[in-house]
């Protein structure tokens, strides 16, 4: 049985929680622009891309609704997630991992000392889309991608649930989930 998804578009609210719970679900993954409006962050990029406070974006919080046990919901960065679907497929392969795995080393020096964590970067995809654009259908990006995670010491690869499991620090509970997609925060 699934133990965690990225409902349809990203889309969450606090009225999924109990059936999603109770249908055994662990985790759901949507993007930052929720978290920023449930908890009330900025999460505007400076002049190296990073985020004011990745602490509070780069780790998972728990949702419930009001009868239920709670849900993890992992947060994607939205724009590492978009440079991979969009903007990598425009640039040469090489020069696209260097950027990923340069945006992924400075998001772990900002978190290396800062209390809260294990951390954790979620990126998720727009799916299918991306990978039309890409030289060889993405597969030298990808490769080179894994190739340079999975050589990287400082670095540990792992699934939401694998996290959850490693991870015994209790989750901070969101007190009021926003409703939305990923596409904006919202379901205009």
């Amino acid at each position: 049985p699934p133990r965690g998804m990225w409902p349809a578009e990203g889309s969450v609210a606090e009225e999924i929680i109990g059936p999603v719970y109770r249908a055994g679900i662990e985790w759901l993954l949507t993007d930052e622009s929720i978290l920023a409006k449930s908890i009330g962050a900025d999460f505007a990029r400076d002049e190296n891309g990073l985020v004011a406070q990745p602490e509070l974006l780069y780790r998972p919080y728990n949702a419930a609704d009001r009868n239920d046990q709670p849900v993890a919901i992992f947060f994607r960065d939205t724009t590492l997630s978009n440079k991979v679907s969009f903007d990598y497929s425009q640039i040469p392969t090489e020069d696209a991992i260097a950027d990923f795995m340069d945006t992924i080393h400075k998001v772990r020096d900002a978190v290396k000392n800062k209390s809260g964590g294990p951390y954790v970067m979620t990126i998720i995809l727009d799916g299918e889309n991306a990978w039309e654009w890409y030289d060889n259908d993405g597969k030298d990006f990808l490769k080179g991608m894994y190739t340079a995670l999975s050589l990287d010491t400082t670095l540990k690869l792992v699934t939401p649930s694998e996290f959850l499991a490693l991870n015994e620090t209790p989750l901070t509970m969101i007190d009021t989930l926003f409703a939305g997609s990923w596409d904006g925060g919202d379901f205009k």
